[in-house]
């Protein structure tokens, strides 16, 4: 019997599966290729069209809005969630999720880029929104909302230390102005101070929080005010005391004014209150409809900027007032140290 035929047409019939199972093994490995990459990119083309600016209206410090982060030139993988300037204005960091990076403010020139905790279980949905620089200790903070904080070398990014690991998500992080301490809170309520020089942590009160949301040093060094979930600590951890300051709400902005003998707070709710720290008296306090964070003092320091989910606000204390200019979907501003530019950053923006 002649089988010629029979396997001819079977080997033409195999021909034809191989070459379907062929593509179908293409495509796969063509998307698992697709997937890689763009999983594992560190940097993207900078975005050079800009959104339309805005100034602030006439009764307000002129502050021009000409660098807006979500349609600049300082691109990062994935989504920015926090962004601020270098204390010297010439360099912006921008983090994302698990990636922190420093570019030239003039020409948009990646500096330095580097994934954070690339280990843990979620690597790309663990944004890093606390940052801190002091240049002249060349320091940089980062805090990931893995729970690590990390102390880097600000002009190539390197880790010198890390500080603390898997504590909760790192909602704020600060440098004192001499360079020598850092401090961090997490959304758990805990807040920890080191020395920077030796990473050695410092002791300090316990304070009763179920939410830390923002820290500050004051500008002598002497205070670290914690916000935290309807209060606000003033810790003097030379003496290890603290004082208890009752809030509206969370408290997620800190500043020292007047020469650290008064504070100013903003947060949830919309509230912004300026209280003496020594008497506990409000002396100011002011609201809008929506969260109210990221305050940034103006260099005559009589009044200072804040922003929420649609406005940049001017808060004007000695005159009792506040001002706003629209810019929507906003979840992160610095001021310049000229006191002219502001950065700020769109919701989940690239």
């Amino acid at each position: 019997m002649n089988l010629a035929p029979q396997k001819k047409l079977f080997a033409s019939f195999m021909n034809v599966n191989q070459k379907k199972y062929q593509m179908k093994y293409i495509s796969i490995l063509l998307l698992l290729f697709i997937s890689l990459v763009s999983f594992s990119q560190d940097y993207i083309e900078p975005i050079t069209q800009k959104r339309e600016t805005a100034t602030l209206p006439e009764s307000a410090d002129k502050l021009v809005l000409d660098t807006i982060l979500g349609c600049s030139k300082f691109a990062i993988p994935h989504r920015a969630w926090s962004a601020m300037y270098s204390p010297d204005g010439k360099y912006v960091v921008v983090g994302g999720y698990n990636y922190v990076g420093c570019f030239d403010q003039q020409t948009g020139k990646r500096v330095w880029g580097r994934f954070f905790d690339s280990g843990t279980k979620y690597t790309y949905s663990n944004p890093i929104r606390a940052l801190a620089i002091h240049q002249e200790t060349n320091r940089i903070l980062v805090g990931t909302d893995a729970g690590n904080i990390w102390l880097l070398d600000f002009k190539t990014g390197k880790t010198k230390k890390k500080l603390a690991t898997k504590i909760g998500w790192v909602m704020a992080v600060a440098i004192s102005s001499d360079g020598e301490f850092g401090a961090a809170t997490d959304i758990k309520g805990v807040c920890r101070m080191w020395r920077l020089k030796t990473g050695k942590q410092m002791k300090l009160p316990i304070i009763e929080s179920t939410r830390g949301e923002s820290v500050c040093f004051s500008s002598d060094n002497r205070f670290l005010a914690i916000g935290c979930n309807n209060a606000l600590y003033v810790i003097d951890w030379d003496n290890q005391t603290k004082e208890k300051y009752d809030v509206p709400s969370t408290v997620q902005s800190i500043a020292f004014i007047n020469k650290d003998r008064e504070i100013l707070i903003s947060g949830w709710t919309g509230f912004v209150q300026r209280i003496h720290l020594k008497s506990k008296e409000v002396l100011w306090s002011k609201g809008t409809t929506d969260w109210l964070i990221n305050l940034q003092v103006l260099p005559d320091e009589t009044s200072a900027l804040a922003i929420t989910p649609f406005y940049v606000w001017h808060l004007d204390w000695e005159n009792d007032k506040m001002t706003n200019t629209y810019i929507p979907s906003r979840m992160a501003m610095d001021l310049h140290p000229d006191g002219k530019t502001i950065l700020t950053l769109g919701n989940f923006s690239n």
